[in-house]
């Protein structure tokens, strides 16, 4: 189920909660926010207890790498 980078975070939630895990893809695409929003989503659900992966593949996991230390966009 794709998340999509225009859609609402409504829309987002809700895809989220009807999912096993989430993919962040490679390749091209600047979906850099709405990444940041599912990683807190995911770590808010992680958190409360309940294990939900989230994985980065290439693109993805240098978007994880710079949510998790809190470089943002200037380290891409």
């Amino acid at each position: 189920m794709p998340i999509i980078n225009g859609e609402d975070q409504a829309a987002t939630l809700d895809k989220i909660q009807h999912v096993d895990g989430v993919l962040l893809p490679g390749g091209g695409g600047d979906y850099f926010d709405k990444g940041k929003f599912v990683l807190d989503k995911v770590m808010e659900i992680n958190d409360a207890g309940q294990f939900y992966p989230l994985w980065g593949t290439c693109q993805g996991y240098e978007y994880l790498t710079a949510y998790t230390a809190d470089l943002g966009m200037a380290a891409l």
